[in-house]
């Protein structure tokens, strides 16, 4: 990154799917997790998270809580959806989002989510749990 001594983590995640239960899911999210909170600077956390149920979203949206990562608002929302519920997320922490859409394409089963970042002026204060 330009005119700072910070590293940005950047984590891609394909949440499991076909499974039984939640708990591949679930250790496939701390398996994430155990990366992003050995990382002091900025975040990028994206992918499709497969959170089609309620149960699999809240198991993602706990631990997003205790890294302090912020869900992405898209301002044109083409974003896959599975019983009413978004698949492909984004999230940030130390960043802040000048624009975020997604656009629609027949080249994949997902939709391509785009987004301009910027450092927070804010310095990081949250330091998840270890």
């Amino acid at each position: 990154m330009s005119d700072t001594d910070e590293t940005l983590l950047v984590v891609n995640i394909h949440g499991i799917n076909f499974a039984l239960g939640i708990s591949d899911l679930e250790d496939q999210f701390a398996q994430a997790r155990a990366v992003i909170v050995e990382h002091d600077g900025p975040i990028v956390f994206s992918g499709d998270f497969n959170t089609w149920r309620s149960q699999r979203a809240r198991v993602l949206e706990e631990m997003l809580e205790s890294l302090g990562l912020t869900a992405l608002d898209f301002d044109v929302d083409h974003r896959k959806r599975f019983f009413g519920w978004a698949l492909d997320h984004i999230y940030v922490r130390g960043l802040y989002s000048e624009n975020a859409t997604t656009l629609q394409s027949d080249a994949s089963d997902h939709n391509p989510m785009t987004v301009r970042l910027r450092l927070s002026e804010e310095p990081l204060r949250v330091r998840a749990a270890r």
